[in-house]
C-alpha cells in the first residue's frame, strides 16, 4: 500500500429474500409450540427465519430473558379482593 492511500472493505448483503413471517404464520407456529408439536428451540429458529426475533439473541438467551421478566401472580384473598392471601390472615 503506498503512503495516503487507505483500505476498503466491503461486505456483501446475501438476504436477498425480504419475505417476513406473517401474524397467521406466527400464530400457527405457537399453537403447534403449546400444543408439544415442536420444541421450543424450534419455535425459536423458525421466528428467526421469519425475522421476528432479536438479532444476536439465541433461543437460550431469550428463554432466560422470558424467565427474568415472569410477573409471579399471587391469588386474590377470597375474603377481601384486595391482593396475595396472607396465612393465617382472619384467622382468629
Amino acid at each position: 500500500m503506498r503512503a495516503g492511500e487507505s483500505e476498503v472493505s466491503v461486505q456483501l448483503n446475501k438476504d436477498f429474500d425480504n419475505a417476513r413471517m406473517t401474524p397467521e404464520e406466527c400464530a400457527k407456529l405457537t399453537l403447534s409450540w403449546q400444543a408439544g408439536g415442536m420444541s421450543w428451540k424450534t419455535l425459536y429458529y423458525n421466528l428467526e427465519q421469519g425475522e421476528l426475533t432479536r438479532p444476536g439473541i439465541d433461543a437460550d438467551q431469550e428463554r432466560l430473558d422470558i424467565e427474568s421478566e415472569r410477573i409471579d401472580f399471587a391469588p386474590l384473598d377470597p375474603t377481601t379482593q384486595n391482593g396475595p392471601a396472607q396465612k393465617g390472615a382472619g384467622a382468629t
